[in-house]
């Protein structure tokens, strides 16, 4: 496995287009909006860790940088926060509907507001900005089993 990784593993970190993005960290105003406070209610119930709780709150402040909409549902934001990192990370949260009913919304008006999201940051599976070490690993799972299907088809 080492061997596969050492020599055929290429890692594509990010698009060009995203390298020259100024992050939301450097022009965050600090202003709280309540999404923040939601999280810190969410992430346990769903059993997230505070490292995950920190990319999302970088993937909040960077969708806020380029977002003028006013928060009206805090709560809708943070459980579309969520969905989304899960989504991104290829993580088992549990029951969407169950997210949206923690969060006190409807799982359609979550769907929504987590498309806008991915939309707006351009997100796509394993999106390194946002990956946590399950998306990590899953993500060097998924490229090992691609690769040794490939060999396989080779082979045969």
């Amino acid at each position: 496995t080492i061997d596969i990784l050492t020599n055929y593993a290429t890692v594509n970190a990010a698009p060009v287009e995203q390298l020259d993005r100024v992050l939301a960290d450097e022009i965050y105003c600090g202003c709280d909006d309540g999404v923040m406070s939601e999280l810190g209610r969410l992430l346990p119930a769903v059993g997230l860790s505070r490292y995950d709780g920190q990319l999302l709150a970088r993937m909040w402040m960077n969708f806020r940088s380029g977002e003028s909409a006013r928060v009206c549902n805090p709560s809708l934001w943070a459980a579309a926060l969520i969905r989304t990192f899960a989504k991104v990370n290829a993580i088992k949260i549990g029951d969407f509907e169950a997210l949206a009913g923690l969060a006190g919304v409807s799982a359609a008006a979550v769907g929504k507001a987590a498309h806008r999201i991915e939309t707006a940051l351009d997100i796509w599976p394993f999106d390194v900005r946002f990956l946590n070490e399950d998306g990590f690993m899953s993500y060097l799972y998924s490229y090992l089993h691609k690769l040794t299907e490939g060999l396989t088809k080779e082979e045969g």
